[in-house]
Formats: structure tokens, C-alpha cells, sequence
């Protein structure tokens, strides 16, 4: 079970981003964003639960990110549908800023 509040849903279509993994780069500001969040940049270390039914696979991802409209981390959680027969994908990101 997840144990936070959730503030509001984000748009299909909005922009968090996982946080910058490479190295420091010696002069000038670190660098904050790393690789836009897709259920493709989603890996098992972000999986909290995952079932399979009538050939639906439903996975909840939990991470923490950036947004380019909020000045402090988010508490994200991902939902992701994926019908295995046709082979679609579909996202619901939530956010919490706790």
C-alpha cells in the first residue's frame, strides 16, 4: 500500500522528469533534469505492485521527480494499463508534493 496523499492527477500529456544521474560537471549549476518519465523510463526498482487479468496488466510505479512547474521534488505515482493482446499503453501519473 502506498502511504501518501495525493494532491491532483497530472495531465496525460505533462512533462515530470526523473532526476539528472549523470555525473557533476565541474564548472556552471549541476544539472537537475534527467530523462522525461515514460512507463518505458519506469524499471523494477520503481515497481510497488503489479497484477495480470484478463490479459491486462496493471503496474503502480511510485518515484520521486521534477516538474518544470513546481520548485521542489513531487511524489509520484504512476499507473500503468497495458492491454497485452493489443499491445496498448496507457498512463495515469498522480502526484503528491509530500
Amino acid at each position: 500500500m502506498l502511504r501518501w496523499h495525493p494532491v491532483s492527477k497530472l495531465r496525460h500529456d505533462s512533462a515530470p522528469y526523473l532526476p539528472y544521474a549523470g555525473g557533476n560537471p565541474g564548472k556552471g549549476m549541476r544539472r537537475k533534469y534527467g530523462e522525461k518519465l515514460t512507463p518505458e523510463t519506469l524499471t523494477d526498482a520503481h515497481l510497488k505492485t503489479g497484477t495480470v487479468e484478463k490479459g491486462i496488466c496493471t503496474r503502480v510505479c511510485q518515484v520521486q521527480a521534477w516538474h518544470g512547474n513546481f520548485p521542489e521534488w513531487l511524489n509520484a505515482a504512476v499507473i500503468v494499463k497495458t492491454n497485452l493482446k493489443a499491445e496498448r499503453c496507457e498512463k495515469v501519473p498522480l502526484f503528491s508534493d509530500t
